[in-house]
């Protein structure tokens, strides 16, 4: 069987990726950028894992959904026809058996192409509001999966199921290896600090404010985000840094990015986290009951980081912080009320841990829809 894949939520697609390796031997193509940042030949996440595991990349780009001019919408919808002309010629080459989506802009024009060579889709919805992106994908897809059940009103009915959220395997490994750039043997708790793949420059900023209080009390993994053309994170962050005594330097490590392996021991090892709201995060921070002050991303399709946060509440093991009210004093007025109850917050935590048979569920359904 050959597999097409792409879409704008990388954590998922690697999660199904893995889980479908590990029970047979299909043939993956994977389309995606191969630079987050064409102007300074930044190599994108997603070009980096998939050759970690020896599959096949082919280098695709299109136009977004999103615009703010005249201008834009020409040059946008422009991209897209682009879009589809190489999907089509890819689809051609390659000649999947079936196509598997997990949202984002660069899967639009590649449903079209393929449903109009009667190539089977099937779509993943990470998060419980539908995106713009899958309401369009889900017109030329056999069935829509998704991760929430509020999600299922948002599409055809019989074409949505339920199936839950894709963990990846490789969190679940029972002994990680530590880091080779984490020397702390402090016993201090370890707090991580995200603002998701790309960084989040207003956490960043709040962060940079309050290193002197957050080292004092806790060893901080803080993952910035890749330089951009108007800011370098980690460099900003390090200067603050070294404004630090040497005991505080040391309780400190600022990264770019968070390679899977590193994740899964810091998952194993937080007690607390502050972090964006994307779905996938928020699902793998429920899974392994980590108590979390959620600062949802106040401009996302629909407020779908907030209430994907909101959600993630429901449990009683985190917090909601909203971005308007974020200012050094109110994020370390809620980690203090964050710390003071860490064990109540993990025992509730798991408690409610949800659906993990999300990649079992979603491979079934492939299998069941693929033309080979």
């Amino acid at each position: 069987m050959k597999i097409l894949t792409t879409g704008g939520h990388l954590t998922p697609a690697l999660a199904f990726i893995d889980y479908v390796l590990g029970q047979s031997d299909p043939e993956f193509v994977f389309l995606g950028r191969k630079f987050s940042q064409i102007e300074n030949q930044q190599r994108s996440h997603e070009s980096q894992a998939i050759a970690e595991r020896k599959i096949k990349f082919v280098q695709f780009q299109s136009g977004k959904l999103s615009y703010h001019s005249p201008l834009q919408l020409f040059a946008q919808t422009w991209q897209v026809l682009l879009g589809f002309v190489k999907a089509t010629q890819i689809l051609k080459a390659e000649k999947p058996d079936v196509v598997v989506l997990f949202g984002g802009y660069l899967a639009v024009p590649v449903a079209i192409a393929s449903w109009l060579k009667r190539i089977p889709v099937i779509t993943h919805e990470q998060t419980a509001v539908a995106s713009l992106s899958n309401q369009i994908i889900g017109l030329f897809s056999k069935k829509i999966a998704v991760s929430h059940t509020t999600a299922l009103t948002q599409f055809p009915f019989k074409k949505a199921v339920f199936t839950g959220n894709l963990l990846r395997q490789k969190l679940e490994e029972k002994n990680p290896t530590t880091p080779s750039w984490y020397k702390s043997t402090e016993k201090h708790p370890l707090l991580y600090v995200t603002g998701g793949n790309q960084g989040s420059q207003v956490i960043n900023a709040t962060i940079t404010q309050i290193l002197p209080q957050l080292t004092k009390d806790w060893v901080v993994i803080h993952q910035c985000g890749a330089p951009t053309k108007q800011t370098n994170y980690r460099q900003q962050l390090q200067n603050e840094m070294l404004r630090l005594s040497q005991p505080a330097q040391s309780r400190y490590y600022v990264k770019e990015w968070i390679t899977e392996e590193e994740l899964t021991w810091i998952y194993k090892q937080a007690s607390a986290v502050i972090s964006r709201a994307g779905a996938n995060t928020t699902f793998e921070l429920q899974h392994f009951g980590i108590p979390t002050i959620f600062i949802p991303l106040p401009f996302s399709h629909k407020q779908e980081q907030l209430k994907n946060a909101e959600l993630a509440v429901k449990s009683g093991g985190s917090i909601v912080l909203s971005q308007k009210h974020l200012t050094p004093e109110t994020l370390l007025a809620a980690l203090k009320t964050l710390s003071l109850t860490l064990g109540s917050r993990r025992k509730k935590m798991l408690l409610h841990d949800g659906n993990t048979q999300g990649t079992k569920k979603l491979w079934k359904l492939v299998k069941s829809y693929a033309t080979k």
